[in-house]
């Protein structure tokens, strides 16, 4: 698709997501799928956090219903 990386959201669901991510290089994306997953908000801090898939999608779909083709 020939995007550059650090224009990427990467989605995980776990910390380790999130570090790998970064260590990508690109953009760390949260989704927070239970209790179990709120550490993840204090200890690595994803650039953006969802409560579920359902608030992603809304997310992306508002980026582009406002022409945004990268965040």
């Amino acid at each position: 698709m020939n995007i550059p990386i650090e224009k990427c959201l990467v989605v995980g669901d776990t910390e380790d997501d999130i570090i790998a991510a970064r260590k990508a290089g690109g953009i760390p994306v949260a989704i927070l799928a239970g209790d179990d997953h709120l550490d993840i908000s204090e200890s690595e801090q994803p650039e953006f956090m969802f409560k579920n898939l359902v608030e992603f999608t809304l997310f992306l779909e508002e980026q582009e219903r406002m022409g945004i083709s990268s965040v």
